[in-house]
């Protein structure tokens, strides 16, 4: 039983249904006809940058320059190497990962820059690129 007012909204789903879907929760413990609420994650690039913006606004963490945030994004390329190198856990490589979107998504902002439409653009582009061969 899934209701979605719009595609940002909670939406209501049976605990046997967050079972079948993320394998992560045994329903035996759980009345089946509790509900819990979930959040809908199904946002493009803009619309996450926007949510990570109104985040740090709130928190009052917002980045002074680009050379810091690159600085940072150097950081986090360096984390997930090491993640890498020393063969961390899969969620360990995924965070550094999104650690690598959420300063990238900082970098788009700061320079008022589409990701989505600059990275469509150039998957365009690259359609007319030569193959190797």
């Amino acid at each position: 039983m899934v209701k979605d007012k719009n595609r940002n909204s909670d939406v209501m789903i049976k605990i046997t249904e967050i079972f079948r879907l993320t394998r992560k929760i045994k329903p035996k413990y759980f009345n089946t006809d509790q509900k819990v609420s979930v959040l809908v994650i199904n946002m493009n690039l803009e619309e996450l940058k926007n949510k990570q913006i109104e985040q740090m606004k709130q928190k009052g963490c917002l980045p002074n320059d680009q050379t810091e945030i690159v600085l940072h994004m150097v950081e986090e390329i360096g984390e997930l190497c090491e993640s890498i190198r020393e063969k961390k856990s899969k969620q360990e490589f995924e965070n550094e990962i999104a650690d690598i979107l959420w300063q990238l998504n900082k970098l788009c902002w700061v320079n008022n820059i589409d990701l989505e439409k600059i990275f469509l653009k150039k998957l365009e582009e690259n359609k007319s690129r030569l193959s190797p061969s």
